[in-house]
């Protein structure tokens, strides 16, 4: 793992009405390094995502990217800077083709720049095939693939991952598993929610552990995984 942190995340707080969703979440995330989120279900972990990528404006705290404080920034600008992001539920111009939905998200490149940029990333994930296709028609998985293509069209420096593997069978989450392994040996800082610790243990270096709004544990997978704090929060 890098030494130098890429994103730091000081006493982050968001409260919708009278439910607080993240309480206090202080961590970081080290350049060129790949680290792990994981939590119960409705500890915080998409929330705090948001709050990351400017979905969601914090309430209390700061956000810090490449030494520049974001939150407050809109999503837009947030992705200029190199932070780009995918959902937990796809989030694909469904009427538009699949070339046509990379190609809409493109900053500062002619029309065929973007295009031949699109039709390259979606080489890499191998559904370049399916490019004059309409997102509505593709299969779950293949709209994830095409959603991990779309954030890359922005070139970042950090990619959050909210649960590329869930709901899809293990043969596509392994082609998952390898596109995310050569982007993190292209230097591409990744940052991933996922409850499969299999997948975790493989690829991550560092995972961090939420419940109730807050960073319970750090540490490496297997020391996580054996954590009192973190075994108390799931069962």
């Amino acid at each position: 793992m890098g030494a130098t942190p890429l994103l730091v995340v000081e006493g982050v707080v968001k409260r919708f009405g009278g439910v607080v969703a993240v309480n206090g979440a202080t961590c970081s995330v080290a350049e060129r390094s790949v680290t792990g989120l994981i939590g119960p279900n409705g500890s915080g972990k998409s929330t705090l995502f948001n709050c990351i990528a400017g979905v969601e404006r914090p309430d209390a705290g700061q956000i810090t990217f490449l030494g520049r404080r974001i939150n407050g920034r809109s999503p837009s600008q947030i992705c200029e800077i190199g932070l780009a992001r995918t959902f937990q539920i796809t989030r694909l111009f469904r009427e538009m083709t699949v070339l046509e939905n990379l190609v809409a998200v493109a900053h500062g490149l002619s029309d065929a720049a973007a295009v031949r940029r699109a039709q390259e990333l979606l080489a890499m994930v191998e559904v370049g095939h399916l490019q004059h296709a309409l997102a509505g028609t593709l299969s779950y998985g293949q709209r994830k693939l095409v959603e991990i293509a779309r954030a890359l069209m922005f070139a970042p420096k950090l990619l959050l991952l909210d649960e590329p593997f869930a709901g899809i069978n293990p043969r596509l989450q392994n082609r998952i598993l390898r596109y995310l392994e050569r982007l993190r040996d292209r230097g591409v800082t990744l940052f991933l929610i996922d409850h499969e610790m299999r997948i975790l243990l493989n690829i991550c270096e560092t995972v961090l552990a939420m419940d109730a709004g807050e960073i319970i544990a750090e540490g490496a997978p297997d020391v996580i995984r054996k954590d009192p704090r973190v075994l108390a929060a799931y069962f």
